[in-house]
């Protein structure tokens, strides 16, 4: 099992705004300054009923609140940390959208804006790909191989087992095996997957191929391949066999293997399928890639979740009206189902 320690992060914003116009002030200064005040009221009340909603739906969730406090981003906020941040902008930026009219009282402007973002990090345990390591021995694209196999059908399903051996053009050679499906015909008989039937394994002659790029035994080692056989033998016999390596390049495909099949068997089939192979015989000082399950890989997640809302006030008033307490209820509740699930 996978040792998951999640980070959860729930940043809130909450921005008031004003309009422009504020009837009977006494001076320039004086309307500026009021609708400063008004809009951080508005954000306050705004900013009380979402920290109440959390703090009532998330209890017993181990979850930390805190309140105005900056951060670099939001990949800085501690762990398990709910951020809830309330400002009021005034009449600064709707007197620039307003073009500076100081008349202007429409509604859009009379409003608060709440973004809530949500997100998630996991740091957990995973398999991690050792990089192969390897001494005298380099990428080549000229490569050799030979196969022994047998083929066996029961019912409309047929099995070829393959061993392969495989050579690079600095006479460096691994082999391994691998069992192929596929649907074909025919009533053959072979010995099983053990070590005696590769003893008794009798390998064709070997046959060129060429990979698009300069790769080592490890491109082989998890291949997929496509493996077609056309054999008749009594006992011993000779197939006209095709094999082809997927995703190593046009060269690696249709390369004919065909030639002396395994160990006893008797009949005639004709096969066709894909399978993959397992190299497990390498050169010295060649060590094939392994797991190991030891190390941490942190895997960082995008945003679980982001909500925004609009709410409009009254003019002068920072009481919420009842469709915007609704709209807010809403993103909030949305807002923990994507915390706890549901």
């Amino acid at each position: 099992m996978p040792n998951i320690q999640p980070r959860l992060v729930v940043n809130v914003e909450i921005v008031g705004q004003s309009s422009p116009r504020w009837q009977g002030a006494n001076s320039e200064a004086n309307r500026v300054e009021n609708n400063r005040r008004l809009s951080e009221a508005r954000a306050d009340a705004v900013k009380n009923v979402v920290e109440k909603t959390l703090r009532k739906a998330l209890v017993g969730r181990d979850l930390t609140f805190q309140y105005d406090v900056s951060y670099p981003d939001d990949t800085h906020i501690p762990d398990h940390t709910v951020v809830i941040g309330s400002s009021g902008r005034g009449q600064s930026d709707s007197i620039v959208a307003a073009r500076g009219d100081k008349r202007n009282n429409d509604q859009k402007y009379r409003r608060v804006d709440v973004t809530i973002r949500i997100a998630q990090e996991l740091q957990q345990n995973v398999p991690r790909r050792v990089e192969s390591t390897m001494q005298h021995s380099a990428k080549t694209r000229n490569w050799f191989i030979s196969v022994a196999a047998g083929v066996t059908v029961a019912d409309v399903a047929a099995g070829s087992l393959l061993f392969v051996q495989l050579r690079n053009e600095y006479g460096q050679t691994a082999s391994g095996q691998a069992i192929v499906g596929g649907v074909g015909f025919g009533a053959t008989v072979i010995p099983g997957f053990d070590k005696g039937a590769k003893a008794g394994a009798s390998f064709g002659d070997e046959a060129a191929f060429t990979t698009t790029d300069p790769v080592t035994f490890d491109a082989f080692d998890g291949a997929g391949l496509n493996y077609t056989s056309a054999s008749a033998a009594l006992y011993f016999g000779y197939e006209v066999d095709r094999l082809g390596f997927f995703n190593l390049g046009p060269g690696a495909m249709n390369i004919s293997v065909g030639g002396p099949s395994v160990g006893a068997q008797h009949g005639a089939s004709v096969m066709s399928g894909n399978g993959v192979l397992w190299l497990n015989n390498l050169p010295p000082n060649y060590v094939i890639k392994t797991y190991s399950h030891a190390a941490f890989d942190r895997i960082k997640l995008p945003w679980l979740g982001e909500h925004k809302v609009a709410l409009f006030f009254a003019t002068g008033s920072f009481d919420l009206l009842v469709d915007d307490r609704v709209n807010l209820g809403d993103a909030l509740d949305q807002t923990v189902k994507d915390i706890v699930g549901g």
